[in-house]
C-alpha cells in the first residue's frame, strides 16, 4: 500500500499506481517512480512498508501531468527522505581526531534524522565548509570508508523517528549464486578502463602564505579567509618521488610498447601530514590500477517460492555469479537494484560491482601462492593482519548475524508441566539438550550448558528486580535521556549534544559549560584565571626571587674564583711590580668596596622592589612560567654581564697602571689579603640579603610550577575555584571520591564503580559489576526496542507496543493478553 502525506505529514489518501519502480544504489541515489490518477504536489511525501517489511519514505521532487482519451494520470518522481539534508547547511565545521559517531550527531543537531548505528571508525581530521549537510554526509562516507543505510520507524500517528545508521559494511553474505538458467534471465559485463592508472601522483593541503612579519596571509575574499600556496607532496619521504606506481598493472595495461606509466592525480585537500598522504595515495592507487568490471543482470527473485527461503538479495550483499557458457565465476558485491518495492510481480535488475576476486583463477594460483607463503611467511601474515584490520565489520553486527544464523539453524522443544512452569530445550529431552530457557514463577531462567550431573547451569537470570547475567552484550544502550553507544564509546546525558548534562564523543569530555579535552592533556594551557587564593598568586613571584638569588650566588662564587686567580697573578709577577702598586691596590680595594656597596644598595633596593611587588601582585597575577623564566634569565644575564665587566675592568687596570718600583712580598700579600677580606665581606652581606629575600619567600606558601599549584590546591581546596573553560585534559583520567552530575530531574553519580541514577534523592537504579558479571538493578526497568517496549516490575514482565496500547503480561508464571482476557 502506498500512502500519500502532505507537507504536514498528515495522511491524504492511499494511492492507486501503476509502473511502480524503485533504484536504489549502494552510498548513492534512491529513487522511485510511479503513475496515479491521483492529483500530486511538489513536496508531498509517499510511504510504505517493502517486501522485507521495513519501512519507505520518499519525497515527490518532480511530477508529469498526462492527458489521453479524456483520462488524467500522473508520473510522479520521488527521492529518499535524506534529501531534505540539502536544505540544511554547514558553515563552518572542523572535525579534529573525532569519531564518525560524534561527527554524525553534529552534523543532524538540526535536521529530522537522528543518529542510529554507528560502527567503530577509526578517527579523522577534515574540514566542512560552506557546504549543505547533505553533501557533509557523502564527505564523511568517503573519509571514514562507511556505508549508509536509512531506518524509518512508525506507529499509527505517522512516523517517529529517522535513523541513520553508518556501517563498515552493510548487507550479507549468505553463499548466495546467481546461476544462468535458474535465476538469471539474462547477464551483461562492463569493462571500463575510463580511470584506469597505474602510477598516481598525491597531494595534500596547500602550504599557507605568511607576510615577510611571520603572520599568515589572509584575504578576506578568498574562501576560507586565508591563501594558501602549493600543496605538499611526499617526494622528501618518497625517493623524491611525487607519485607511486604499480609496475605489474603498468606491464599489464601500460602505454605502447615499452608499457609506459598511465599516470593520474589525487588531491587530499585537507591532509597535512606528508606520510598520510603517502598512505593515502598508495590506497587511492589500488583503487584505480584495475579496471572497473561491472555485471548487470536480469533476475528471479526465487525467494518468494516454496523451498527457496534465503535465496533473496539486498543492496550491499555478497554474491557469487556462475555462468558457464561465458566461463564466469566471480564474487561481488550488489551495488545497485531496480526493482518492484511492494509487489512481486516483476523481475529485478541487480548491477554487481566492486569485483574481488575471479574464482577460476583460483587452482592455476594455487602453487604459486603456496611458494610465495613458504618463502615469505612473516610478510604474508603482516598483509592478513592489513588485510583483516580493513574489512573488519561491527562486533555487534558479528555477534546479531552468528544468533540469528543459530535461530534459524536451530529448532525448539516445549514443555510445561504443573508446577514446573515452561521449559524451551534446544533438542528434545532424550536428545541430550544443551540449551535451556526456564519460566517459572516470576523468573526467567537461561542455560548454555550443563552441570556435570546434567543438570543445566542457570547463569543469566531475570526477574522484577532486574536480570543478572555473566555477559551482556549491547550495541546502542538507549533510554529516556541516555544514549550510550557501546561501539565507539560515545555517550550521552541529556537530549543532545547541544542540550546535555554530560556528553563524551569520543576525544572531549563536555559537562554543561565545561569541555575536558582529554586528547590534549599534554598542554595544560591559560590557567589564568584569578584563583582568589593569594597564596598561589605570590607563587609566581616567589618562583622568581628564589631562583634569581640562587644564580646570584653562583656568580658571586665565579668572583671569588676570579679574584683567587688575579692574587696569584699578583704573587708571580711581584717582583716586577713598582712601588705604586700600593696606591693602586688601595684604589682596587675602593673599587671593590664601592662595588660591594653598590650592589649591596641594589639587592636592598630589589628585595624592597620585589617586596612591593609582593603586595601589588596580591590583586591579580597573570605572568605565564614561560615569561617568568624568560624574565628571570634576562635578569641572571644582566648581573653575569656586570660581574664580567668588573672583572676584566680590575685586570686590565692593574696590567696597564704598574710603574718600575717594586713593592715587598709582605706588603702585596697584605693588599690582597684586603681584597679577599673584602669579597668575603661582600659574600657575607650578599648572604645576609639573600637570608631575608629566602624569609620573604618561606611567606609564600605555593610555587607557580605544577606541584606548587597542587599543593596549594591540597592546602585549601575549598576556595578554589577553577574555570572549567580553561581547562584541558589529555590521556587517562582518574577520579577519587565521587563523581556527580545533575539535571532538572536528578542526578547521576559514579561513585566506587557503580553508576547510580536517582529521581530526586530517592535511588533508582543503579549498574555495577561484581564477580559474577555487569549487573543492571532497578525497582522498575524497561527495554525499548523500536514501537515495543519490555518493562520488569514488582510483578513480572509486561510487553507492550508503543501507541496501540496492547500489551502481553507474564505475571506469577502465568501469561496474559487481550486476546486471552476478552476472546472473539
Amino acid at each position: 500500500m502506498l500512502m500519500l502525506y502532505d507537507r504536514d505529514e498528515k495522511l491524504i489518501a492511499s494511492l492507486k499506481y501503476n509502473k511502480i519502480e524503485r533504484k536504489r544504489e549502494l552510498n548513492g541515489l534512491n529513487n522511485l517512480e510511479f503513475e496515479t490518477s491521483k492529483e500530486v504536489e511538489y513536496g508531498q511525501r509517499t510511504l510504505f512498508k517493502d517486501k522485507k517489511g521495513l519501512w519507505n519514505e520518499y519525497i515527490i521532487f518532480d511530477y508529469f501531468k498526462n492527458h489521453e482519451n479524456n483520462d488524467v494520470t500522473y508520473s510522479v518522481y520521488c527521492e529518499d527522505s535524506t534529501s531534505e539534508l540539502y536544505w540544511y547547511f554547514i558553515d563552518d565545521l572542523k572535525p579534529r581526531n573525532a569519531t564518525c559517531s560524534s561527527v554524525l550527531r553534529r552534523l543532524l543537531e538540526r535536521t529530522r534524522f537522528e543518529v542510529g548505528y554507528v560502527d567503530d571508525f577509526p578517527k579523522k581530521s577534515f574540514n566542512l565548509y560552506r557546504e549543505s549537510v547533505k553533501s557533509c554526509l557523502w564527505k564523511i562516507l568517503d573519509v571514514y570508508g562507511a556505508e549508509i543505510n536509512v531506518r524509518i520507524v512508525v506507529d499509527k500517528i505517522g512516523i517517529i523517528h529517522r535513523y541513520i545508521d553508518l556501517r563498515k559494511r552493510i548487507g550479507r553474505d549468505v553463499g548466495k549464486r546467481f546461476t544462468y538458467k535458474k535465476d538469471i534471465g539474462s547477464i551483461k559485463k562492463t569493462t571500463s578502463i575510463k580511470d584506469l592508472c597505474t602510477a598516481l601522483h598525491g597531494y595534500g593541503k596547500g602550504e599557507e602564505i605568511v607576510k615577510e612579519d611571520g603572520t599568515p596571509s589572509r584575504n578576506d575574499n578568498k574562501i576560507g579567509g586565508g591563501d594558501y600556496g602549493r600543496k605538499i607532496d611526499f617526494s622528501e619521504i618518497n625517493a623524491g618521488k611525487t607519485y607511486v606506481e604499480d609496475n605489474e598493472a603498468r606491464l599489464k595495461y601500460g602505454l605502447g610498447k615499452e608499457r609506459k606509466h598511465i599516470f593520474g592525480q589525487a588531491d587530499f585537500s585537507d591532509c597535512e601530514d606528508k606520510h598520510e598522504l603517502l598512505r593515502l595515495t598508495k590506497e587511492r592507487l589500488k583503487e584505480v590500477s584495475k579496471p572497473k568490471i561491472t555485471y548487470e543482470l536480469k533476475v528471479e527473485d526465487i525467494s518468494r517460492y516454496d523451498g527457496y527461503i534465503g535465496e533473496g538479495v539486498d543492496l550491499g550483499d555478497t554474491v557469487y555469479v556462475i555462468d558457464k557458457e561465458i566461463d564466469t565465476r566471480v564474487q561481488t558485491r550488489v551495488i545497485s537494484i531496480k526493482d518492484n518495492p511492494i509487489e512481486e510481480i516483476e523481475d529485478s535488475e541487480i548491477v554487481l560491482g566492486n569485483f574481488i576476486k575471479d574464482l577460476s583463477d583460483n587452482l592455476v594460483a594455487y602453487e604459486k601462492l603456496k611458494s610465495t607463503f613458504e618463502n615469505d611467511r612473516n610478510k604474508f601474515n603482516k598483509e592478513l593482519d592489513k588485510l583483516a584490520n580493513g574489512v573488519k565489520s561491527s562486533y555487534m553486527q558479528k555477534i546479531l548475524e552468528k544468533f540469528n544464523n543459530e535461530l534459524n539453524e536451530t529448532g525448539g522443544w516445549v514443555y510445561a508441566e504443573e508446577g514446573e512452569g515452561l521449559l524451551i530445550l534446544n533438542a528434545p529431552k532424550e536428545g541430550n539438550p544443551t540449551q535451556a530457557i526456564n519460566l517459572k514463577g516470576g523468573k526467567i531462567a537461561i542455560a548454555n550448558h550443563k552441570n556435570a550431573d546434567g543438570s543445566f547451569a542457570y547463569e543469566t537470570f531475570g526477574d522484577g528486580d532486574g536480570f543478572t547475567a555473566n555477559l551482556i552484550r549491547a550495541g546502542v544502550l538507549r533510554g529516556g535521556k541516555v544514549f550510550f553507544n557501546l561501539e565507539d564509546g560515545t555517550f550521552l546525558i541529556g537530549k543532545n549534544s547541544n542540550d546535555y548534562s554530560m556528553y563524551w564523543d569520543g576525544g572531549t569530555l563536555h559537562l554543561r559549560n565545561t569541555d575536558i579535552d582529554l586528547s590534549n592533556n599534554y598542554q595544560i594551557q591559560n590557567i589564568n584565571h584569578n584563583i582568589n587564593n593569594l597564596e598561589n598568586q605570590h607563587s609566581i613571584l616567589s618562583d622568581r626571587t628564589d631562583k634569581g638569588f640562587n644564580d646570584i650566588g653562583v656568580k658571586i662564587e665565579t668572583v671569588d674564583k676570579k679574584v683567587d686567580i688575579v692574587s696569584q697573578d699578583f704573587k708571580v709577577g711581584q717582583g716586577k711590580f713598582e712601588s705604586t702598586i700600593n696606591a693602586k691596590m688601595e684604589g682596587l680595594s675602593n673599587v671593590v668596596e664601592n662595588t660591594r656597596v653598590s650592589l649591596d644598595g641594589k639587592i636592598e633596593t630589589y628585595n624592597s622592589n620585589n617586596l612591593k611587588t609582593i603586595g601589588d601582585l596580591k590583586s591579580k597575577i597573570s605572568q605565564t612560567e614561560s615569561s617568568i623564566t624568560s624574565s628571570v634569565s634576562s635578569q641572571i644575564k644582566i648581573v653575569n654581564d656586570k660581574i664580567d665587566s668588573k672583572d676584566s675592568s680590575l685586570r686590565s687596570y692593574v696590567q696597564n697602571n704598574y710603574s718600575t718600583k717594586t713593592q715587598t712580598a709582605n706588603l702585596i700579600e697584605s693588599k690582597v689579603s684586603s681584597v679577599s677580606n673584602s669579597v668575603s665581606s661582600l659574600g657575607s652581606r650578599i648572604s645576609n640579603a639573600e637570608s631575608k629575600i629566602s624569609q620573604t619567600a618561606n611567606e609564600i606558601s605555593s610555587k607557580v610550577s605544577k606541584d606548587g599549584i597542587i599543593s596549594a590546591i591540597n592546602q585549601s581546596a575549598e576556595s578554589i575555584k577553577i574555570k572549567a573553560s580553561k581547562i584541558n585534559l589529555d590521556g587517562n583520567v582518574n577520579l577519587t571520591g565521587t563523581f556527580t552530575t545533575y539535571d532538572n530531574y536528578g542526578k547521576t553519580v559514579l561513585e566506587n564503580g557503580e553508576l547510580r541514577f536517582y529521581k530526586g534523592s530517592s535511588l533508582v537504579g543503579s549498574i555495577y559489576v561484581n564477580s559474577n558479571g555487569m549487573i543492571v538493578h532497578a525497582s522498575n526497568f524497561s527495554f525499548s526496542t523500536g514501537n515495543t517496549f519490555i518493562d520488569f516490575d514488582d510483578y513480572g514482565i509486561v510487553i507492550r507496543a508503543v501507541g496501540s496500547g496492547q500489551s502481553v503480561r507474564i505475571y506469577d508464571a502465568v501469561l496474559y493478553s487481550p486476546e486471552i482476557l476478552n476472546p472473539r
